[in-house]
């Protein structure tokens, strides 16, 4: 009896090992799939900075605030640091897509785009079932309801517009969770061999049938289970 005990100790040591080996290899992988799009966060914040210093008036006085070939160039970096801000929920869904996939990442990546897209529509599509859309959490039509302007905006802020679709705002842990999803699938799905009548759709495209098939039954749960984030 002691023997067998000592045993089972062991190999609940061990399988408690490899499970921490398995975490630890998560995050690891996870972790490093999310440098990318953090090196654009920096790329835009230095890109906001530098706008910043050119219109500071205790670095430059007002020497340049009359001058338009400055003032067009602070207008075009403002506009391009904040297309990149708007960019990095695909981004870091492309990034953790590929990033945690074993292999043919590339297919991975360009699932993970459909995935996303997929994603924010089917959450529109039952916001808009419960008489929500853009227009009706829009912050003059709520103070038109009654809403004070602090209330409308407060509710107004708990949605955003994602690739021209209606949907939470979820920014970037919404590409993160898709990310993550078309990795799952990806790995599960790439090697799949089909029929020889449906042959054509093994292998690397059947990924993609994949994500269109189980994308909306995450988009459902998320529809339900974000609003209490």
């Amino acid at each position: 009896l002691h023997s067998t005990s000592r045993r089972q100790r062991q190999m609940c040591i061990r399988d408690s090992n490899e499970m921490e080996g398995k975490m630890k290899t998560f995050i690891q992988k996870l972790g490093k799939s999310l440098m990318g799009p953090l090196s654009i966060i920096v790329a835009a914040g230095l890109l906001l900075g530098l706008a910043s210093t050119l219109q500071n008036p205790n670095v430059f006085g007002n020497v340049l605030q009359d001058v338009a070939f400055v003032n067009n160039f602070v207008s075009l970096v403002n506009a391009l640091a904040g297309a990149l801000f708007g960019l990095l929920p695909i981004l870091f869904c492309m990034s953790v897509a590929q990033g945690m996939s074993r292999e043919d990442r590339e297919v991975a990546t360009f699932a993970s785009i459909i995935g996303f897209a997929l994603f924010h529509t089917t959450i529109r599509f039952f916001l808009s079932l419960k008489g929500i859309t853009a227009d009706t959490v829009s912050i003059d039509y709520l103070m038109g309801q009654g809403y004070s302007l602090l209330e409308a905006t407060q509710q107004n802020a708990a949605y955003d517009t994602v690739m021209g679709i209606f949907t939470y705002r979820m920014s970037i842990f919404g590409g993160i969770i898709v990310g993550l999803w078309t990795a799952m699938i990806h790995n599960r799905f790439h090697e799949t061999q089909l029929p020889v009548a449906f042959s054509f759709f093994s292998g690397k495209r059947f990924v993609p049938i994949m994500m269109v098939v189980t994308i909306p039954f995450l988009g459902l749960l998320t529809f339900f289970v974000w609003p209490v984030f």
